[in-house]
């Protein structure tokens, strides 16, 4: 599922309602001020679930870098995994310092599997709640305003690795929590 602003709603809301897909589901910031919102309102398990890409990704782009922007998600399981799976859930890094971003994701599992759980590099406001967050690294970001409350990070890693600076991307350290200073 790609959606991007360009299809000019002001609001969009999305209820999985106890139903799994195995489709990634693209946010991308153009053409001003939106709200979204992606939830599961059903006692049943809802699953995002795609092979070799990230199940959920968020874009910002420099044209609506003061419009803002929110993502909420809330009751959802997220499994991404595979060579080009980013994380679980993962953000680009176009904006390095913009607080009109903002992602919420509310009493979710998010596995990333092989690769990270989370992988965040743009500087968006970042709040996670009662969330379980698992991957091989399973929280890694590069910038923005970050609040964990209430939530596990499990990182499966084999072993530690020592971090290797990487501008563009993430170096799976086993960790679970990389703050890298990119």
């Amino acid at each position: 599922f790609y959606i991007a602003n360009s299809m000019r709603y002001k609001e969009l809301e999305i209820d999985l309602n106890g139903h799994s897909v195995q489709k990634q589901f693209r946010f991308e910031s153009q053409y001003g001020s939106k709200s979204i919102k992606l939830t599961n309102s059903s006692e049943n398990e809802a699953v995002i679930t795609v092979d070799n890409m990230s199940p959920i990704i968020m874009l910002g782009h420099a044209t609506t870098q003061n419009a803002e922007f929110n993502v909420e998600i809330s009751n959802i399981k997220i499994i991404g995994d595979g060579a080009n799976a980013w994380a679980g859930i993962s953000t680009n890094g176009t904006y390095k310092n913009s607080p009109y971003f903002k992602v919420s994701v509310k009493n979710c599992v998010i596995d990333g599997e092989t690769s990270a759980g989370v992988y965040l590099p743009g500087g968006y406001t970042y709040k996670f709640e009662d969330c379980t967050i698992s991957g091989y690294t399973a929280y890694y970001t590069k910038g923005g305003t970050h609040e964990l409350k209430n939530c596990t990070l499990v990182a499966r890693g084999n072993t530690y690795n020592n971090p290797i600076y990487n501008n563009n991307g993430a170096d799976e350290t086993g960790s679970a929590l990389v703050l890298d200073s990119a």
